[in-house]
């Protein structure tokens, strides 16, 4: 930063614009760090972030570097899901620039205005907005702070057409904006869900870049997968049908694909290999563990740590996948079995172990 800021006025630069400068250096990897590995759900991160920006200015700078930054580094990085969840970050970030950092936000009443902005997209009959309001009242708050209206209508009507019976649920939808698919998969809750759903996806041959749980107090459990499709694959509502009745297949009859326990990897990712790294730090405020795993992006993965998951009686709250280049950088929110921290060092050292033993 110094070096930077003395190369400006070395250079004819204003004291302003060589210190705007400095501080852009400084910070140039902020942006992607927090879109790509942080919940930019949460208002806490949009106000931590907002405050160290500071103003509308170096948000905009930043913004325009990171992306520059990302595209110009390795252009095969670069993907409109990353470009989706920058421009989130971006105005978030400016909203609560706009409202002042320090305006609390009233999160009751966001919850209200979601929920008010979705039954407008439903079907104007007051049993269909009764049924959503009794379904709605089981979820917790934060899932309507973490998707839009469109979305929560989606997997409302989705969910209010499938009787318990018709269980589990699984249904699909393009994102064209990102080129992406989103899944929603319901059913009652169990140990291995997360594992044989995973192991769904796996056999698909797609890509899973976040993923979401929520529960409901009835004991359901809502799993929103994001996907990534291959790039030689085009996102069409007939193929994603297909997959999704192949996955509910799946979790009606779970049978893992036949494969080795450390999964392949391609032979141009074996010239490079990236050794396998796991980490872990509570976050008191939020009252869950993140596990940090860098490893060689590969096939499965998230369906590896899944299973760890299950080994290691753990519950995941919601994941981040993030590749860069052929080094994958994924995020886990975990919980214990009773919904808390996980404190043991003994379970962490169990979730380490089992994830490396899966992975080269």
């Amino acid at each position: 930063e110094k070096e930077t800021y003395e190369f400006c006025l070395l250079h004819d630069l204003s004291e302003y614009d060589s210190k705007f400068v400095a501080w852009l250096v400084r910070h140039h990897l902020l942006m992607s760090w927090v879109a790509q590995r942080e919940d930019i759900s949460d208002s806490g991160v949009i106000t931590k972030f907002a405050r160290t920006v500071g103003n509308q200015e170096r948000l905009d700078n930043l913004y325009l570097l990171t992306v520059a930054d990302i595209r110009g580094t390795n252009p095969h990085v670069w993907n409109d899901w990353k470009g989706q969840l920058l421009m989130d970050l971006y105005l978030a970030t400016s909203r609560a620039l706009q409202r002042g950092v320090d305006a609390p936000v009233d999160l009751k009443e966001q919850v209200k205005d979601a929920r008010l902005e979705t039954a407008n997209l439903l079907p104007k009959h007051a049993s269909t907005i009764d049924a959503a309001n009794l379904y709605w009242d089981t979820l917790e708050p934060d899932y309507f702070l973490r998707y839009r209206p469109e979305i929560i209508a989606w997997h409302t009507q989705n969910l209010l057409s499938t009787s318990v019976t018709d269980l589990p649920l699984v249904s699909a939808r393009p994102q064209i904006e990102s080129e992406t698919a989103q899944f929603l998969i319901c059913s009652p809750d169990s140990d291995r869900f997360l594992s044989n759903v995973t192991a769904g996806f796996d056999q698909e041959n797609m890509n899973i870049i976040d993923a979401r749980v929520h529960k409901a107090r009835t004991g359901l459990v809502m799993m929103i997968f994001v996907v990534l499709m291959r790039s030689n694959i085009y996102i069409n509502e007939e193929r994603l049908a297909a997959s999704s009745f192949r996955i509910r297949k799946q979790l009606l009859d779970p049978h893992p694909k036949k494969r080795s326990q450390k999964q392949r990897l391609a032979p141009k990712m074996k010239h490079f290999p990236i050794a396998t790294e796991i980490k872990f730090h509570n976050d008191p405020d939020r009252r869950h563990t993140v596990m940090e795993v860098i490893a060689q992006d590969r096939p499965g993965l998230l369906h590896q740590v899944a299973n760890a998951l299950v080994h290691c009686k753990a519950r995941l709250v919601n994941a981040r996948v993030s590749t860069f280049g052929e080094k994958a950088e994924d995020v886990f929110l975990l919980h214990d079995r009773d919904g808390g921290e996980i404190r043991s060092k003994t379970q962490k050292d169990c979730l380490a172990a089992k994830i490396r033993q899966a992975l080269p």
